[in-house]
């Protein structure tokens, strides 16, 4: 078997070329996104930013059924969904044993009325 280095280096330069396209260009990208009326003016703390004067922001909205189902402990800490049957804003977090002040093992999702975040005197 005859192996000609000229005719495989001849192929792959197409391919060489594209690879360092990419990544000399890729230097230049920003992980930033804005999306609203004034996209030239991107805050350099956000990941994301929405601007408007008439729109707002719609989170996924389910029962709590629903977001069982959906969710699980392998579900990232700080989803934060809209709850039909409670009428609220539901996230997922680690929460605090209240007898200890230690952090529990299991996340859960907050409640009506919960105070997550506490400073006991």
């Amino acid at each position: 078997m005859e192996f000609n280095l000229k005719r495989i280096s001849f192929r792959l330069y197409p391919t060489f070329l594209i690879l360092l396209f990419g990544l000399l260009t890729s230097t230049s990208l920003f992980g930033q996104v804005k999306i609203g009326d004034d996209t030239t003016h991107l805050s350099p703390y956000s990941l994301l930013e929405l601007e408007s004067i008439n729109k707002g922001l719609l989170l996924p909205r389910m029962s709590s059924e629903q977001r069982d189902q959906a969710f699980n402990q392998n579900t990232p800490e700080g989803m934060v969904i809209f709850n039909t049957d409670l009428q609220m804003l539901q996230f997922f977090f680690y929460p605090n044993d209240s007898s200890t002040g230690k952090r529990l093992n299991e996340k859960v999702w907050n409640t009506a009325g919960e105070e997550v975040y506490s400073i006991e005197p």
